[in-house]
């Protein structure tokens, strides 16, 4: 008994150590992301994923996970609002990109456990002392808390049907830009969204549109509205509610592994 109470003194001080070094790690938090910006400009190449490579690499990644990790809540609530989404967004990604390291090789993201949508479920996310699930970080902490419907072209889910995966991480200072350059480049892949040209007043949309409709208009019409800023004067052109109802057909969503 007097040998387990001599270890009291080093249990308080291991405490008193971990939360100054946390303290330290919000302190001076890197919010440019820079070692994970590296590690996209690394492994990621138009928005494929050099997995095998992240699999010999495993110190990088799990190096970052740890100094989100390490970031305490009253830091976070300290920061303003673009990098608070900053954060979270780059935490989704790279959670994602360990959770598939994890379990590589493996074809599709929707493989991992036994049950439907079991990735999402596990709580594999470390943050502010606990441990939460993907599905929580996206619909929880991001979508509800932050209500901004471009979080849907940055969040990847390691599928080639998501949008691609950025080869920067996502910063305070740049987010706006970088969420709007999303958009763009997600409306502009013609195998996920495009207007037709052959069938009037038809625009194909991805199924993200149909899955979270509710965060990009209350109905199909604000939906398309909101869309029609990605597109020219000349696509717009094509669309002509006037002449008729405007049809959404959804395009099909692969869930193959977004791999080189």
């Amino acid at each position: 008994m007097k040998y387990k109470w001599n270890l009291l003194p080093l249990i308080i001080l291991s405490l008193m150590m971990t939360q100054t070094v946390s303290s330290r790690v919000g302190e001076n938090f890197d919010h440019r992301h820079a070692s994970f910006s590296n590690i996209l400009r690394t492994f990621v190449e138009e928005g494929k994923v050099n997995y095998a490579g992240l699999l010999k690499s495993p110190y990088a990644l799990a190096g970052y996970l740890a100094k989100l990790a390490a970031v305490s809540r009253s830091d976070y609530e300290g920061w303003n609002r673009d990098q608070q989404l900053a954060f979270l967004i780059n935490l989704y990604n790279a959670a994602t990109l360990g959770l598939i390291v994890d379990h590589y090789p493996i074809k599709s993201i929707r493989k991992i456990g036994f049950f439907p949508l079991a990735a999402w479920k596990k709580t594999i996310v470390r943050v502010f002392g606990k441990k939460i699930s993907l599905k929580e970080l996206e619909n929880t902490w991001i979508r509800e808390g932050f209500e901004v419907p471009e979080i849907h072209f940055a969040l990847v889910c390691a599928s080639i049907g998501c949008p691609v995966l950025r080869k920067e991480a996502y910063t305070g200072n740049n987010l706006k830009q970088q969420l709007f350059e999303q958009g763009e480049a997600f409306m502009a892949d013609v195998s996920k969204n495009r207007i037709a040209v052959d069938k009037k007043n038809t625009i194909y949309l991805s199924k993200i549109f149909d899955w979270y409709q509710e965060d990009f208009g209350e109905n199909k019409t604000e939906v398309i509205n909101y869309v029609m800023q990605f597109y020219s004067d000349d696509q717009k052109r094509r669309l002509v509610p006037s002449e008729g109802e405007i049809k959404v057909i959804y395009t099909d969503y692969d869930w193959n592994l977004n791999s080189q």
